[in-house]
């Protein structure tokens, strides 16, 4: 598979988190309202080819089943966000620790101290 040479960035959310991916310059915005409908419309945008990233939302992301094939290759990625206030809580690093394992083979650790 050859890279294109500019790979989209694509959100799937629901109607309320919409509008903040069109402020943050996301183009292709994609409104769901069941999880059955994220999770057709995420193995899709997986076979498009033109398409590096797929931002989704938390709850979304929890319900649904990625293609297999998502562990295996380096484009699309496919980024979790948080979207109820009990994740703003939570430490950024645990969303992101895994994806950074991933793309450069180990794992990063940040704090104060040492």
């Amino acid at each position: 598979m050859v890279t294109p040479r500019r790979l989209r960035v694509v959100a799937v959310v629901s109607k309320e988190l919409a509008p903040l991916m069109k402020v943050l310059s996301i183009a292709d915005v994609y409104i769901v309202e069941a999880f059955q409908e994220a999770e057709r419309l995420v193995a899709d945008l997986f076979k498009r080819g033109d398409v590096g990233v797929i931002l989704v939302e938390r709850s979304l992301l929890e319900k649904i089943k990625l293609p297999e094939d998502v562990e295996k290759v380096l484009w699309p990625i496919v980024v979790e966000f948080p979207d109820r206030p009990s994740d703003l809580n939570l430490r950024p690093e645990l969303y992101y620790r895994g994806l950074i394992r991933r793309f450069i083979g180990y794992e990063i650790h940040i704090g104060v101290g040492g």
